[in-house]
């Protein structure tokens, strides 16, 4: 259950950044390119991973032009559903582990 609530939340993630919101989607491959960067170089990545962070704080402004311009309630209605999905496999999840935890 844990491994399927795991998908929905990368799926939230994909969702929140979206491929058909050009500014998302930039910030979507910026994040990519750091966390690669930073897994493969670690320390020693530390100017690049800052220079990535400067430049998705720029992006930030553009997606936030972008979401104001295009408005954002379709991109949110979205998400709250992954969320709602989320949640219920979540707190069906726990329910099983506290019944096991409460039988042992």
């Amino acid at each position: 259950m844990m491994r399927e609530a795991g998908s929905i939340w990368t799926g939230i993630g994909e969702a929140a950044l979206a491929e058909n919101r050009p500014a998302l989607s930039a910030l979507r491959r910026l994040l990519t390119r750091q966390y690669h960067v930073f897994r493969e170089q670690g320390s020693e990545a530390a100017r690049e991973v800052e220079d990535i962070g400067a430049r998705m704080k720029d992006q930030m402004e553009s997606a936030e032009t972008e979401l104001q311009n295009n408005g954002a309630a379709l991109l949110l209605q979205g998400l709250r559903q992954k969320i709602l999905e989320c949640y219920a496999v979540e707190e069906k999840a726990f329910r099983l582990l506290e019944r096991v935890i409460r039988n042992n």
